[in-house]
Order: structure tokens, then sequence, then C-alpha cells
């Protein structure tokens, strides 16, 4: 009895099938990941009703960006250390190797050709980061090559070890951020005001064991401003200096639902432990 064989239209069928499914699952897990950082999507990349930040207005501000397998995208914001050394959030960068990592600098616009573009040489995840909790969302990026500081690229110093921002003062939250809740790429880096909230309300929030002594939370529930989904690693300005690394929130424009940053100065001295160490 001859066996059967499969015709060349069927072989095609499957794969097309397998193609979409492989296709619609890494969509879901990309969705997923995108509502646990605090988004709404994937395209979710930019601060929502912010205006746009004046030419070296911040030179501290990096862009952190993913090379994937069509394209090199913007993932989050980061903030200048050092000339090789760049402050981001864990959670944005933890499932990147470094060399898929480049970082830009020196411009508003990330399609300027004037920017620096260096590539990551080493990431360095705090050690009791949580992905589920967002514990301690710091990272550092290593860079390949030291940046170049000019008027439009300078680093950020960090705040005094354990040193608070007090409830109700005003900063600023940089990225480049959503326009509206579901935009499309939005190249132009953005500012918006932002207040700082009790450690009390923010955990009237989200719960009691959610929000951390190591955490910091803003936000203007009665106005339309907010980070979102790709603004994560990108500073909160507070007193003039960095004081918040944008790390999640329930969703973007949530008003009862304050945005939460990893608060630097507790995180002063692991900080510097790597910057200075031999």
């Amino acid at each position: 009895m001859k066996a059967r064989r499969t015709s060349p239209v069927v072989h095609l069928q499957l794969a097309l099938h397998l193609f979409i499914l492989a296709s619609l699952v890494h969509l879901g897990a990309a969705k997923a990941a995108a509502r646990r950082r605090g988004g709404q999507g994937p395209n979710n990349h930019r601060v929502i009703g912010g205006t746009d930040a004046e030419p070296g207005e911040f030179p501290h501000q990096v862009s952190v960006q993913h090379k994937g397998f069509l394209e090199t995208r913007h993932a989050c914001g980061g903030t200048i250390m050092a000339e090789e050394y760049v402050l981001t959030a864990a959670s944005c960068i933890n499932l990147f190797s470094a060399d898929s990592l480049t970082v830009v600098a020196g411009v508003n616009n990330l399609e300027d050709p004037d920017a620096q573009v260096v590539a990551v040489g080493t990431t360095i995840i705090h050690e009791d980061f949580d992905m589920a909790t967002h514990a301690n969302d710091v990272a550092l990026l290593k860079l390949a090559s030291p940046l170049v500081f000019g008027d439009r690229v300078q680093p950020l110093d960090v705040p005094p070890e354990g040193e608070k921002v007090p409830e109700q003062t005003l900063c600023t939250l940089v990225g480049w951020g959503a326009i509206t809740e579901s935009g499309d790429y939005y190249s132009q880096l953005q500012k918006v005001k932002m207040t700082t909230v009790s450690d009390t309300v923010c955990r009237a929030s989200y719960g009691a064991m959610a929000i951390q002594d190591s955490m910091l939370c803003a936000g203007m529930p009665k106005e339309e401003v907010d980070a979102c989904d790709g603004d994560e690693g990108g500073p909160l300005l507070c007193l003039g200096n960095l004081h918040g690394v944008t790390s999640f929130g329930m969703s973007c424009l949530d008003p009862y639902y304050p945005r939460v940053y990893s608060e630097v100065a507790y995180y002063r001295n692991w900080i510097l432990m790597y910057i200075f160490s031999p």
C-alpha cells in the first residue's frame, strides 16, 4: 500500500498557519509586558500631555534603543551619570542582551543625524530587582565607548543618600512620550510637570505592600498628563536634581493611580559603587 504524499499546497498552508500563530503569541506577550510596565500596548512610547523640550534643555537625557529583527527602535529613557554610564530602569532592559542595545544622546529629535550613538557594553541590573513587584527597578548601562561631553551631552549628579522630596513638589518628567494614549511613534523629546504625592496616598491606590520606601510617586490627577509605555527609565527631575527613574503605573492617564518612580537617592551608593569602581 503506497503512502499518501502531502501536497505542497498543504505544506504551505501549514507553514502559514504556524507563522500566524507564532506572531499572535509574540504580540500577546508584548501587550502583556506593556501592561505590566504601565502602558496599553506596544505603540505607547511617549509622554502624554507634554510640550517640546528646548534644544539642549536636558543634556543628560538619552534614548535607550533596541536592535530588533527589522529595525532599531526607542525602548526607554535613561540619564547620563558619567562618560561611560547611563542610569535606566531594570524593567526596560532586563530581557535584552547588552549587544542589542545602543544609547542615543545629544538630541531632542531622535531622527537628528547629529546624535551621538554609542553601543552598550554591559548591562548592570540591580541584584534584588523583582519584575513582579518592580522592587529595585534600576539598572546601569556601561557603554562600549565613552560619550563626548559638550553643551548638549552632560551628566547629572545623584542626590544625597536618603534625600526625600516633599509631597506636593512640582517636578518635571522627560521622555519621548505619547502625545495620545495610543499614539504612533513620536521622535520629539517631551517634558511635562508632575506633582509628588505622599507614600500614604500612593499606597491607598496601589496597596500598602506595593509601594516601598525606595519608591517615589507623582501625578497630576486633574490634568491630562502622564508617562506611558516607553518612558520607563527616564528621569523625574525635582529640586534641580534627578530624584526618580520612571518605573510603572496602573495604566496611562488613570487619575486614581499616580506614576511610580524608583527613588534615586535610595540607590546613591549602589550607583556610585559601579561608576567609581576600579
